[in-house]
């Protein structure tokens, strides 16, 4: 119960740092991932298309998202998304490999 109510917390945090400074990147990133654990789908993608709009080329966005989108099966956007990943990673490239699987596994 204690966790929940940290949780919480932290959402209502990132809440409030969004109202307060709408183009933070890393409070809309953190509330994704909030609303990923609550399996909170449409509120994951909203606030990861909003970090996504201030910073299209943050790869943890952009790999998040794609992930995302292919699960959804939107492999359109997913593909479109991952040139942009693919280009611009440092930090996760390791994750490209993963991706490719993907992509390649839904179109056959």
């Amino acid at each position: 119960k204690k966790k929940k109510k940290n949780k919480e917390k932290t959402k209502i945090k990132y809440e409030k740092d969004i109202e307060r400074n709408t183009k933070n990147i890393e409070s809309n990133l953190y509330l994704a991932k909030i609303h990923k654990k609550k399996d909170n789908s449409l509120e994951f993608e909203k606030n990861l298309k909003t970090a996504l709009l201030l910073d299209p080329k943050n790869e943890e966005v952009l790999y998040l998202l794609i992930i995302k989108k292919i699960k959804d099966a939107d492999y359109v956007f997913a593909t479109e998304k991952y040139k942009i990943f693919s280009k611009h990673c440092s930090k996760l490239c390791s994750k490209k490999n993963e991706i490719d699987r993907l992509i390649k596994k839904s179109k056959s």
